[in-house]
């Protein structure tokens, strides 16, 4: 029901009003059955409340409003709802703050009856006593009066803090408040991970005296009273300087024409932004991230060196490198082959390491043999720590140019050049083994070989060296087993045990000296047999 917001006062009402100034309790035949009698009835903020008397006796009229302070009777002026006998709402002057917010009803017969007076949209103005007055149809009975008090309760609300979230720097001190209202006082409380870390009433500090990278979280703000609760979630974070956790480049050596792919990673709050610098210094590829990947193709000799990664997010920087070395040809070697290392049909070439591997390790040589321009041998040296290699089937009297290479994991360098000539006279060339079988069954093998080239000077002796090979293919070492003075004797029977593989060597002498032996100077078919590549087996 909806009240008019001015209506002029009918005069049975001032007779109310005169009669509520004189107040009593009830006698005679009106009275209370059910009553408050000062007792306090609770309500939420935005509920509605009903109050209920009941009563006896010859009622006329049910009144409820606003009870004055301190005296047992209505306060005048402060009439909310008006009942007549039969229930009916008569109309009466609201204040505005109540306006379409009261409401009753009555029932009963002549003898018993209930008055529910009904508050609506509780607001925490509406905390007071309110009182309930009995008038009788006889002017002779007095008004019998009744009160309650009204406590409104009001669930917590969380003030402060206002915003979700804030950010500190690292180190600094910092306390955090956490407020909230209420009726009654809410116990507040601020929560991390399930834990209570501080707790107060209507307030809670939640403090730092230095707050660190491992404080940055959630926070939760919950406040409590007996009408309700509410909470509020907080996040913290930490301010705190950038740091280059990791550095790396795919490669720690390139040459040109490759490509470098180069990654650096931070940390640091707020989210820093990453810089490469080129060796010269550049700066390029910037990004706001917590990483920088960048590919670097190497395009000339100054893309080669330092590469720096900094790291700025407003607080300190930071920054580290990281080196990516070239990889060139090697530098020049140096042939040390003498006079004493050359024959008339062969030469030893002999060279040291060059001082400049090129930023790789060397890992072989090459030999090259030259006859007037025309390549006469081309030699591999595939051990990186054999720096000579022999070099047979020359002309004896001859100039030949002799080139070294030094080669490491990705280049060949310039070769180091030299002319020699082969002497006229010299130790002979070693004899050539023919028609040694492969494998004999029998007990004795014939070692058989061709008259080698005496290079300027009679042969005096022949001499047949023998070595054994294990299954492995690891040769021992060389044994002579024959000399053979008469130069026109080219032939020798030599026994054999069963189950062994045998290698041999014919080796021819003169005045200047003995032709080598293979294996002796890595030469190439100095006369040795073998059987299967290496091997004569009798079985």
């Amino acid at each position: 029901m909806q009240f008019a917001k001015s209506v002029r006062t009918p005069a049975y009402l001032w007779i109310f009003i005169a009669v509520l100034l004189v107040g009593g309790d009830a006698g005679g035949s009106i009275q209370f059955t059910s009553r408050y009698g000062g007792k306090t009835v609770t309500a939420l903020v935005g509920s509605s409340v009903n109050f209920t008397w009941s009563f006896s006796g010859d009622v006329n009229q049910v009144n409820w409003g606003l009870k004055k302070s301190g005296v047992n009777e209505s306060d005048f002026g402060g009439l909310l709802v008006s009942l007549d006998v039969n229930g009916t709402l008569l109309l009466v002057s609201v204040p505005a703050s109540y306006t379409g917010r009261v409401n009753g009803s009555r029932s009963g017969n002549l003898s018993f009856g209930q008055a529910i007076f009904t508050l609506s949209s509780i607001t925490k103005d509406d905390e007071r006593f309110y009182g309930c007055q009995l008038n009788s149809t006889s002017p002779s009975i007095n008004v019998t009066f009744d009160f309650v008090q009204l406590f409104v309760q009001d669930a917590p609300n969380i003030t402060h803090p206002t915003a979700a979230n804030a950010s500190y720097q690292e180190d600094s001190a910092v306390n955090i408040s956490c407020k909230a209202t209420g009726t009654p006082d809410p116990d507040v409380q601020w929560i991390h991970y399930g834990r209570v870390k501080s707790y107060g009433s209507k307030t809670a500090h939640l403090t730092f005296s230095k707050i660190r990278k491992s404080d940055v979280g959630i926070y939760t703000c919950r406040a409590n009273n007996s009408a309700g609760s509410k909470e509020k979630q907080f996040s913290i974070l930490v301010n705190f300087a950038a740091t280059i956790t990791n550095i790396s480049s795919s490669v720690s050596k390139s040459w040109i024409g490759q490509t470098v792919r180069l990654k650096c990673v931070s940390d640091g709050v707020p989210t820093p932004t990453l810089s490469w610098h080129t060796p010269e210094g550049r700066k390029f590829n910037p990004v706001r991230a917590k990483e920088n990947t960048v590919d670097v193709t190497m395009n000339s000799d100054q893309d080669f060196g330092h590469y720096n990664c900094t790291a700025e997010n407003g607080v300190v920087p930071s920054s580290r490198t990281v080196r990516v070395l070239q990889i060139k040809a090697p530098g020049p070697l140096s042939i040390t082959t003498t006079a004493a290392d050359i024959q008339a049909t062969s030469l030893t070439v002999k060279w040291t390491a060059p001082a400049d591997d090129g930023g790789s390790p060397i890992t072989a040589y090459r030999v090259v043999i030259l006859q007037g321009g025309k390549v006469m041998k081309n030699e591999n040296v595939t051990d990186s720590s054999v720096r000579d290699k022999f070099i047979g089937g020359l002309e004896k009297n001859t100039y030949y140019t002799v080139k070294v290479y030094a080669r490491n994991y990705v280049f060949e360098g310039v070769a180091a050049q030299k002319i020699f000539k082969t002497k006229y006279e010299g130790v002979p060339a070693a004899a050539k083994i023919i028609g040694l079988p492969a494998e004999t069954k029998e007990v004795k093998v014939t070692i058989k070989w061709n008259e080698p080239q005496n290079n300027g000077a009679s042969i005096t002796v022949y001499t047949v060296y023998q070595r054994t090979v294990s299954d492995n293919g690891t040769p021992g070492e060389w044994n002579p087993i024959y000399a053979i003075k008469d130069p026109l004797d080219r032939q020798v029977a030599v026994k054999l045990e069963k189950g062994r593989n045998y290698e041999f060597v014919v080796t021819a002498t003169n005045r200047f000296g003995e032709s080598l032996k293979d294996g002796e100077k890595n030469q190439e078919h100095q006369g040795v047999g073998r059987c299967s590549s290496a091997r004569s087996t009798y079985s």
